[in-house]
């Protein structure tokens, strides 16, 4: 059996409150620039930590060569979700996608085939916002003219 995965792009313009045809709420705008500013936030305290713990490796006489993955940026995320609270209104997939573009943009850099810069702090200046989920549990659904993102997460 092969399994295909499918990737749709969509743009959302949403209205200050809509609903689906079931009556829920569909995401407001609020909710979709919440998403994009926790997943730069993510991204960039996870890169400026991995910036200082390397500065002290450096400072103590070590290697600067740290590895990167999903194991440390696991522990980052989870320190992370200690201390800043407003990170659970982000959808629980896009909170895990911004470390796994860390992570890529860090296997990129350590590709020498590549030639890829060292990541950059993301600017919410002059950007492109966006944000990435993933359908689980059927909580995106894409109908005729209309996408909807069920409000009631968990994560």
């Amino acid at each position: 059996m092969k399994v295909v995965n499918k990737n749709i792009k969509v743009r959302i313009y949403p209205s200050k409150a809509d609903k689906n045809d079931k009556g829920e709420n569909i995401v407001s705008i609020n909710k979709i620039e919440s998403n994009i500013g926790i997943y730069r936030f993510i991204y960039n305290h996870e890169l400026a930590f991995i910036n200082d713990f390397k500065s002290l490796l450096v400072q103590y006489g070590y290697d600067d060569k740290v590895v990167v993955n999903d194991s440390s940026c696991n522990v980052l995320l989870k320190m992370l979700r200690a201390e800043n609270s407003f990170l659970e209104k982000a959808e629980s997939s896009s909170r895990q996608q911004s470390q796994r573009n860390l992570i890529q943009a860090f296997k990129r850099f350590h590709n020498p085939n590549l030639k890829s810069n060292y990541p950059v702090f993301k600017h919410k200046k002059n950007a492109k916002e966006h944000f990435r989920i993933i359908n689980n549990n059927n909580n995106v659904r894409i109908q005729k003219k209309q996408v909807w993102i069920r409000t009631n997460q968990t994560g």
